[in-house]
């Protein structure tokens, strides 16, 4: 008796761990649509147990953002960083979208990555109008 009871046990526990990779599974594919749509360079995958989220292989460019301009950006991605217990922002690469916005990935030390994506606009008056990200975590 105590024999299939356990053995009921070890088969409900790996039936419930199959669907929670299975849940994991659709949850991946279902986020990797919605990136597709919105253009982003970030995909799921499931990796040891875990959703976990990397960034596609792209060539580096240099931003369009003039020196004063990347200062001033860097100020800001750096006030977000601060505030999430990071250290101050280091800009390390930039990789431009097809569409024209930024991925702006900052210096990070251990596993995980640290990017921003930028869009710059054009205004009416000139100038730019600028929308950053907040920041995503991703695994290196």
């Amino acid at each position: 008796m105590k024999l299939s009871v356990l053995f009921c046990t070890v088969l409900l526990t790996l039936g419930l761990v199959g669907c929670e990779s299975a849940d994991m599974t659709v949850a991946a594919q279902e986020a990797n649509a919605e990136a597709v749509v919105q253009g982003l360079p970030f995909r799921w995958q499931v990796k040891k147990g875990k959703l976990t989220r990397f960034l596609l292989p792209m060539p580096s460019t240099p931003s369009r953002a003039d020196a004063g301009l990347q200062r001033d950006i860097l100020v800001r991605i750096s006030q977000g960083e601060q505030r999430d217990g990071r250290p101050a922002a280091q800009l390390a690469d930039v990789k431009r979208l097809r569409d024209g916005r930024e991925v702006w990935i900052l210096h990070s030390a251990g596993t995980e990555g640290v990017a921003y994506i930028l869009i710059m606009r054009p205004n009416a008056r000139g100038g730019l109008d600028l929308g950053l990200s907040e920041a995503i975590i991703y695994v290196k």
